[in-house]
C-alpha cells in the first residue's frame, strides 16, 4: 500500500528540520492559524479519515491528526465535496470556486476547467459520483464529467431542466441506466446512454418540486431521498413518501447493507419503517456520517471530527483558534490573542465565549467565568488586562474584574498604554474614554471627545490619543491631546479620501496612517495637532490606492508599510518608492484575497493575515528594533544543500548596516537590517550565489558603535 500521507508529511518534516537547524521560522514561510471545529464533510480511504472543516481540511490515522494545506499543493481552503478512489488511490477535492484537486501520494493536480468558466454564476462543488472512468460533478451550475484518465472535464450539462432552465445541482446518484441529480427545482434524471446535454433528455418528477431534498441513497435497493422532514422513495414513475422523521436529519450513511441517520445529536439505524437510535449525547452539531465497522465518524459543527467506537467518544481536531471569524488580534507579552466579540456597530446581542492564544507554536483556547465577549488583551503594570463588548474590563493576572460599579456593561473597543495610564475607550457611552491609574479610572465625556462610539485607538510617541470613529458619528478620527484638554475632528475636509476609516496606525515615524473606504491618507506629525492637513501617498507618481477600498494597514520593524485590500496583501519600502510584495491567493498561501486584519509581531517578525476565509501568517524578514545587539544569531548555520530559504540574522542593533565578505575581506553584498532582522538570499553584488565556504557577518548600527562579526558556513 502506498504510504498516502507522506506528501502531507513531507513538508511538516522539512520545516520541523529547518527550525530546529536555525531556531526560527525561514523567512518567506506561511503557517495556516484556521479552526477547524466546524467540521462539515467526511470521506475515508487507505484507512485514513479525511474532514473537511469550513475553512480547513486535515486527516486522522492511527489516532493522529494531520493539517493539509497549500503548503502541500492544495490549491485552496474551502473544500465543499471531496471522495476517495481507493482503487486509483487518489483524494479528490471539490472547492467553493469550481476547483478540483486530485491528490496523489506524490502530486497535487488541480482542474480549473469549472472555476475558470466564462459563465456568470456561481461555481461550487456539491457532489462528486463516479462512473467507471468517469466523475460526475454536482456544481452550481450544472453537471461537470471528468475523466479519470485524462484528469479533464470532457462535458458539462447546464440548461438542463424543464425548457432548458439553468439549474443548480445539490446531489448526483446512478441508479440503474439512469443519473438522478437533486436540483433547485426537484429531483431529474436521465438515462446515461442518452445525450445528456439536451435538456429533453432530462426528466423532472413534478411532485418533487417542494421537497427540499438534499441526498440521494440507496436502501432495500430502491431509490431513496432524503427531504425535508421526511424520506421519499421512488415507485416505478413517481416519488412516495416512506417516512416522516422524528427530527431534522442532516445525512444518510451506508455501510454492510444497514442505513444509518444523522440528526445533529443522534444517530439512527433505519430498520424498515422505523428509526432506532444507535448513539446520541455525544456530538452536538453533526453534519455527515461515515460507519466504519463497529464505529461511527461524525463531522460536526461545534467539535471538529467526533469518533465513536465500542461506546468510547473521541474528538479530533488540529489546534487552531476558537473560529476563523477573528474580531481582533492583540500581540501581548510574546503571544498573539485572538478575539471573536461581536460587531458593535451590527450587534451586540450575541456573546461569544472565551479566546484564542498562539505561544508561536500552537493555539490555546481559554475562558473567563462570567466574562464574555472578549474584544482585546494589553500589557500594563507588568499586569495583562482584557476587554469586553458589555462586561467591561478584567484583570488577568489578579483574576478580577477592574471597577464593575463603572465598567458594569460598558462595551470596551479598544485599549492603549500612553504616559503612564491605561486608556480605555467604550462604545456608545456619553463617556466614551477613560483612564486608568491601576487604582481609579477618570472619563472624558462625549461632548468633549466629540465621540460616542469610538471604534479603536492609538497613540504615537506624544501625548496626542487617536480614535476611529463609528458609523453613528458620522465616522473620521479624532485626536485629543490630554495635556491640553484639546479635541480635533478629522474628515474629509482635512484631506482624508473618505470618512469612513477602516484601521489607522501610527508608524515608527510618528505619523498616522489611515486606510479607508477610498484610499489611503497619512498625517505627518502624530504628536501635533497644530496646522493638521492629512496627505495622500504615491507611488510611482501616483496616488497609492486612490477610490479603492484599503481594510487593513500596518507597519513591521523596519517601519515597511503593509496594506490589505480587496486584492490581497501589499508591501511597500518605508519610503514608499520601492513594491517588495503583491500576495494573492492566486500566486500564494493566501485563502482569499478579501483581506479584513494585518497584525504585525514585531518579537518573531511573523505578519498575521486576517481574511474572510480564516488567518495565516507570514515569516517576514524583520523584526521590533532593538538599541543596541542582543543575542545575535545567524542561520541556518551551516547551509546545507536541502536549504533554499534565505540567511537571517536576528537581534541587530535597529536598522543595522550589514556586509558579507570573504574570510580574505572581499565584500560580497551589502544590506540593512528591517528593524533587528536582516535576511540575504546568497546571492554576491553581480547576481552569482555564492559557492560552499566560510563567509564573515559584518554588521554596525547608524553611529557605527554597536558593532558585530559573525560567520557562516556553506555545505551543499
Amino acid at each position: 500500500m502506498v504510504n498516502y500521507r507522506g506528501i502531507f508529511l513531507s513538508f511538516l518534516f522539512v520545516l520541523s528540520s529547518i527550525m530546529v537547524l536555525g531556531q526560527g521560522i525561514p523567512v518567506g514561510t506561511w503557517r495556516s492559524h484556521f479552526s477547524y471545529s466546524q467540521g462539515l464533510h467526511l470521506t475515508s480511504g487507505n484507512e485514513i479519515i479525511f474532514c473537511a472543516a469550513i475553512n480547513g481540511l486535515f486527516n486522522v490515522a492511527n489516532n493522529s491528526t494531520e493539517i493539509m494545506d497549500k503548503n502541500v499543493g492544495l490549491s485552496g481552503v474551502s473544500v465543499t465535496a471531496l471522495t476517495f478512489l481507493n482503487d486509483l488511490e487518489v483524494l479528490i477535492l471539490g472547492y467553493e470556486d469550481g476547483t478540483i484537486d486530485f491528490v496523489f501520494s506524490d502530486e497535487v493536480v488541480p482542474i480549473l476547467a469549472i472555476k475558470n468558466a466564462n459563465i456568470i454564476s456561481e461555481r461550487g462543488i456539491n457532489d462528486l459520483t463516479r462512473n467507471n472512468d468517469l466523475i460526475y460533478v454536482a456544481t452550481d451550475m450544472g453537471i461537470a464529467v471528468l475523466n479519470l484518465s485524462l484528469n479533464e472535464v470532457i462535458d458539462f450539462y447546464r440548461e438542463i431542466g424543464p425548457d432548458g432552465a439553468p439549474v443548480i445541482v445539490k446531489d448526483l446518484m446512478l441508479f440503474n441506466d439512469s443519473l438522478f441529480a437533486v436540483t433547485d427545482l426537484g429531483i431529474i434524471a436521465a438515462n446515461t446512454e442518452s445525450n445528456l446535454l439536451d435538456f429533453n433528455n432530462w426528466y423532472l418528477y413534478q411532485e418533487t418540486a417542494g421537497f427540499h431534498s438534499t441526498q440521494l441513497f440507496l436502501m432495500d435497493n430502491q431509490l431513496k431521498v432524503l427531504a425535508d422532514g421526511f424520506i421519499s422513495s421512488k415507485i416505478t414513475s413517481s416519488w412516495d413518501t416512506l417516512m416522516i422523521l422524528p427530527e431534522g436529519i442532516n445525512h444518510i450513511a451506508s455501510f454492510g447493507g444497514n442505513v444509518y441517520a444523522l440528526s445533529d445529536a443522534t444517530i439512527y439505524q433505519i430498520i424498515g419503517d422505523e428509526m432506532v437510535v444507535v448513539a446520541d449525547d455525544s456530538f452536538s452539531a453533526g453534519n455527515e456520517l461515515i460507519v466504519l465497522e463497529n464505529e461511527f465518524w461524525i463531522a460536526d459543527s461545534m467539535e471538529g471530527l467526533v469518533n465513536i467506537k465500542n461506546g468510547i467518544t473521541q474528538v479530533f481536531k488540529p489546534q487552531g483558534p476558537i473560529d476563523d471569524v477573528i474580531s481582533k488580534l492583540d500581540v501581548v507579552s510574546g503571544a498573539v490573542y485572538g478575539f471573536h466579540a461581536p460587531d458593535p456597530e451590527l450587534s451586540n446581542t450575541v456573546n461569544t465565549i472565551g479566546y484564542s492564544i498562539f505561544d508561536g507554536n500552537q493555539w490555546s483556547t481559554n475562558r473567563v467565568a462570567d466574562f464574555e465577549n472578549i474584544s482585546g488583551a494589553i500589557s500594563y503594570q507588568d499586569k495583562i488586562f482584557l476587554s469586553s463588548h458589555g462586561y467591561g474590563l478584567y484583570n488577568l493576572t489578579d483574576d478580577n474584574i477592574v471597577l464593575p460599579e463603572l465598567l458594569n456593561g460598558a462595551v470596551v473597543t479598544d485599549m492603549a498604554v500612553a504616559e503612564d495610564l491605561l486608556w480605555v475607550t467604550r462604545y456608545s457611552s456619553t463617556t466614551p474614554l477613560g483612564s486608568f491609574d491601576g487604582i481609579d479610572m477618570d472619563f472624558l465625556s462625549s461632548s468633549q471627545l466629540a465621540t460616542s462610539n469610538p471604534l479603536s485607538l492609538d497613540v504615537g510617541l506624544g501625548p496626542v490619543l487617536y480614535m476611529r470613529r463609528g458609523g453613528g458619528d458620522n465616522y473620521g478620527l479624532v485626536a485629543y491631546d490630554p495635556f491640553d484638554n484639546y479635541t480635533t475632528v478629522f474628515n474629509i475636509n482635512d484631506g482624508l479620501p473618505s470618512s469612513r476609516i477602516n484601521d489607522f496606525q501610527v508608524n515608527l515615524d510618528n505619523e498616522v496612517w489611515l486606510a479607508t473606504d477610498e484610499g489611503l491618507a497619512y498625517f505627518p506629525r502624530a504628536s501635533s495637532l497644530a496646522d493638521v492637513q492629512a496627505y495622500p501617498p504615491y507611488f510611482e507618481n501616483e496616488i497609492l490606492f486612490e477610490n479603492e477600498i484599503v481594510n487593513a494597514i500596518t507597519f513591521d520593524g523596519g517601519n515597511r508599510l503593509w496594506l490589505g485590500t480587496e486584492r490581497g496583501v501589499w508591501a511597500f519600502s518605508e519610503s514608499i518608492q520601492t513594491m517588495i510584495h503583491h500576495f494573492t491567493a492566486e500566486n500564494s498561501f493566501l485563502p482569499s484575497n478579501h483581506i479584513e486584519k494585518l497584525t504585525y509581531d514585531g518579537k518573531t517578525g511573523a505578519l498575521f493575515v486576517l481574511t474572510d476565509k480564516g488567518l495565516v501568517s507570514y515569516q517576514t524578514n524583520s523584526s521590533a528594533p532593538l538599541e543596541a545587539n542582543v543575542d545575535v544569531k545567524i542561520y541556518p548555520n551551516p547551509i546545507r544543500e536541502d536549504y533554499a530559504g534565505e540567511l537571517v540574522i536576528t537581534g541587530l542593533v535597529a536598522n543595522a548596516s550589514v556586509k558579507f565578505t570573504t574570510i580574505e575581506g572581499f565584500i560580497l553584498d551589502e544590506i540593512q537590517a528591517n528593524g533587528s532582522t536582516a535576511s540575504w538570499d546568497l546571492t554576491k553584488f553581480n547576481g552569482e550565489r555564492l559557492a560552499n565556504g566560510i563567509y564573515l557577518v559584518f554588521a554596525s548600527g547608524r553611529d557605527g558603535e554597536e558593532t558585530f562579526v559573525g560567520k557562516f558556513a556553506i555545505l551543499r
